[in-house]
Order: C-alpha cells, then structure tokens, then sequence
C-alpha cells in the first residue's frame, strides 16, 4: 500500500454516493433545525400568580403626588400632558 493517490475522474457511482452523503447530511440538519423552531415557537410566557402583599398598602391608587411634599394636587393644578 502506498501513501500516494492518483486521481481519476469521478464516474456516476462516485457522484451518486456523493450524492446521497450530502442528501442524508442536510435532511438532518433540516429535521433538527425545524425541530428547534418548532419548540421554540410553541414556547408561551409564564406569568407569575400574584403575590400577597405583607405590610401596608402602597401609597397612591393612581393619583400623581409631588416627590419632595408627598402631596396630591387638586386636578385644576395638574398640567396636561
């Protein structure tokens, strides 16, 4: 057996088994990635049950109040954004 190789045109066996190699080799590919897309794609979000609040109530339902006074404004001193 010898190290050197001579190199011959390829004939329509070679191809075909060439052929088949990458045929088989990207079906692969294609199954996991369409496999991936898949479950990424049928992931939903997990939103979380709503806490019990321990301690008071948080200041403010809804109302703006001035962060130095921590007093409400009457509604004709609000400005309209």
């Amino acid at each position: 057996m010898t190290r050197y190789y001579s190199r011959k045109t390829p004939g329509w066996r070679e191809n075909l088994k060439a052929g088949l190699v990458a045929g088989g080799i990207s079906a692969a590919i294609a199954a996991v990635t369409f496999y991936l897309v898949r479950v990424t794609l049928s992931r939903e979000p997990l939103v979380p049950a709503a806490l019990p609040t321990v301690g008071p109530e948080p200041a403010g339902s809804g109302e703006l109040e001035d962060p130095v006074s921590g007093v409400t404004p009457l509604p004709e001193e609000r400005e309209e954004a």
